[in-house]
C-alpha cells in the first residue's frame, strides 16, 4: 500500500516546540490545548502581525527545525510500516526546508520514508497535497489539517485525521477517521489490509 504522511504534528511535535518557542519569545505561558487554529501565530497576534509571527516561526525552522522530536509512537510505527507498505511524505513544508526536513526524517526514521514532497504553503512552486495524492497513486493519507484532510478526501483515498485541539470541528467524511496517536493509525491500517 502507498502511504502518504503529513510530517508536522503527525510524524515530528512541531507545535510543541513551536509554541514553547514563541513564548520564550514573548514571555507568555500559551499550552497546546489553546491552539485553535492550524496556524499557531494566531494566538500570538498581540505581539505582531502575522507576517512578522511567521518569520519568527521560519526562523526557528530553518534554524533549530531539526531539534523537533517525532511525536510518540510515531518512530517505532514508521518501521513496522515501511515492512509492507511505500511510505510517502507530503508536506507543506517550503522547498527552502528542503535539506533540513529530509536530515531530521532520516535521524529520526532511518531511512524508513523513502520519498519527500514538498506543497508549500505559498508562492509559485504551491501544490495542493491532493495532486501530490493523485499522482503518486496514494491509497491512505494521514494529515492534522482539517483543510488538507477535507481536500485530499476527494481524491477517494481513505483519510486519517489526526486529532489536535485546532482541528476539533465538523462532520467527517465517510471515508476520513479521526485517530488519536500512532497505535491507532496502526489499527486503522491493519483493518483495510485485512
Amino acid at each position: 500500500m502507498n502511504i502518504g504522511i503529513d510530517i508536522d504534528d503527525v510524524l515530528v511535535d512541531t507545535s510543541t516546540y513551536m509554541l514553547r518557542h514563541l513564548n520564550e519569545i514573548f514571555g507568555t505561558g500559551y499550552k497546546r490545548e489553546q491552539i485553535l487554529a492550524w496556524h499557531i501565530e494566531e494566538l500570538f497576534l498581540e505581539h505582531g502581525t502575522r507576517e512578522e509571527l511567521f518569520l519568527k516561526i521560519r526562523d526557528y525552522a530553518r534554524t533549530r527545525g531539526e531539534e523537533i522530536l517525532p511525536l510518540a509512537g510515531a518512530v517505532e510505527a514508521v518501521k513496522v510500516l515501511s515492512k509492507d507498505n511505500l511510505l510517502i511524505a507530503i508536506t507543506a513544508r517550503e522547498e527552502d526546508l528542503k535539506e533540513m526536513t529530509i536530515r531530521s526524517l532520516e535521524k529520526n526514521f532511518k531511512g524508513n520514508i523513502k520519498e519527500v514532497y514538498f506543497a508549500g504553503l505559498s508562492g509559485k512552486k504551491r501544490r495542493k497535497k491532493s495532486d501530490i495524492i493523485r499522482e503518486k497513486n496514494i491509497d491512505l493519507y494521514i494529515d492534522d489539517r482539517w483543510e488538507y484532510v477535507l481536500d485530499c478526501a476527494l481524491t477517494g483515498c481513505k483519510v486519517l485525521l489526526f486529532d489536535h485541539p485546532w482541528n476539533r470541528r465538523g462532520e467527517l467524511p465517510s471515508n476520513v477517521t479521526r485517530v488519536h496517536n500512532w497505535q491507532e493509525i496502526i489499527r486503522e491500517i491493519e483493518k483495510l489490509t485485512k
